[in-house]
C-alpha cells in the first residue's frame, strides 16, 4: 500500500507522487528463545554407550564397612549386594511442518532454513522444560517451601549449599537454576554489588550468555531460566551438581518429504534422548514463592 506524506490543507500534488513501491525483506523479524542449559547442569558420561545400545545399566559403587581391629578376634566378612540405575533414551520431541510449493518458489528467502532453525531452538526448549520438570522431585534433600525476598534470598541459597556439603557433594561445579523473579531479588540483595564478594562489577553486569551469571552466589553457578517448573504458583527451583543427572542424545534426524495430498514439501525433525537422576544426593529441591 502506498505511503502518503501528510500535506497542508489546500495543497495539491501530482498523483504519481504517492505510488512508491513496497519491499519484502529477506531478513525475518527478531524472535527470542530461551537459552538451553541442560548440557550445563547434567553430565554425558554414558552418552556413547547409550547411542550404541539404547539402555545402559549403571552400577552404583558399593559401601564397604570399616570396623576397629583387635588381634585374635574373629573376622566377619561383609556380604555385598550391588544396585544399579538405568539410563534409557525413552524421550522424544518432534517438530513437523509443511510448506506449499508456490510459497517455496515465490518467496525471496530460504524459508525452510529459517523454519528449521526455529524448530531446533524450540526442541531444545522442550527438552529443558522436560528435564527441569522432573529432576527436582528426585532430590534427596529439600528446603521447606519459602517466600523469598531480597533479605532472605542469600540465606536460602546458603541452606541449599549446606545440604549438599553434608552429603559430601563436590564443591566445584555446583549450580542453581532460578527464575527471573528470584534473580531480580539477588540483584537487589546485600550482594547487589559483586565487589562485596571480591568481584569488580555488579550482579546485573555479570549476567552473560546462556542465562549464566559470571560469578558464584553462595557457592553456586547461577542459571536463569523461564523453564523452571511451576506447581500451584510455586517455583520448583533446583540446585545441584553435574554428577546428579545423566543426559544422552540418542539421535537427531530431519527428513524432507514430498506431500501426497497437496503440492509442496514437509519436514520432520525428531530428537530422541534420555535423562536419569543417577545421584540424588547431588540435588536439592527448593520450592519457593516471591
Amino acid at each position: 500500500m502506498p505511503n502518503v506524506v501528510n500535506t497542508a490543507a489546500g495543497y495539491g500534488s501530482l498523483s504519481t507522487g504517492i505510488f512508491n513501491g513496497e519491499a519484502w525483506s529477506t531478513l525475518m523479524n527478531w524472535k527470542f528463545y530461551e537459552q538451553s542449559l541442560v548440557r550445563a547442569i547434567t553430565n554425558s558420561r554414558w552418552e556413547g554407550e547409550v547411542k550404541q545400545q539404547g539402555t545402559v545399566n549403571i552400577r552404583n559403587r558399593l559401601d564397604i564397612s570399616v570396623n576397629p581391629y583387635q588381634r585374635g578376634a574373629k573376622i566377619n566378612y561383609q556380604e555385598l549386594t550391588d544396585t544399579l540405575v538405568q539410563l534409557k533414551t525413552d524421550q522424544a520431541e518432534l517438530a513437523a511442518w509443511s510448506v506449499d510449493e508456490i510459497d517455496l518458489n515465490q518467496t525471496n528467502m530460504d524459508i525452510q532454513k529459517e523454519l528449521t532453525f526455529d524448530a531446533s531452538q524450540m526442541v531444545s526448549d522442550a527438552v529443558d522444560i522436560n528435564v527441569l520438570a522432573n529432576i527436582y522431585s528426585d532430590a534427596t534433600s529439600s528446603i521447606t517451601q519459602s517466600v523469598i525476598n531480597k533479605v532472605n534470598v542469600l540465606e536460602w541459597l546458603a541452606i541449599a549449599y549446606r545440604k549438599l556439603s553434608k552429603l559430601k557433594v563436590p564443591k566445584r561445579g555446583r549450580w542453581a537454576v532460578l527464575p527471573p523473579e528470584i534473580i531480580e531479588l539477588i540483584s537487589i540483595s546485600d550482594l547487589k554489588n559483586a565487589s562485596l564478594s571480591g568481584h569488580g562489577s555488579t550482579i546485573i553486569d555479570g549476567i552473560a550468555l546462556n542465562g549464566k551469571i559470571k560469578m558464584k552466589v553462595a557457592g553456586f553457578d547461577i542459571y536463569e531460566s523461564n523453564n523452571i517448573a511451576t506447581v500451584a504458583s510455586v517455583f520448583r527451583c533446583v540446585a545441584g551438581h553435574p554428577t546428579a543427572v545423566a543426559f544422552a542424545n540418542s539421535f537427531q534426524k530431519s527428513k524432507k518429504i514430498d506431500l501426497i495430498d497437496s503440492v509442496g514439501e514437509a519436514i520432520q525433525s525428531l530428537n530422541v534422548y534420555g535423562f536419569k537422576t543417577t545421584k540424588a544426593d547431588a540435588l536439592v529441591d527448593m520450592p519457593a514463592t516471591t
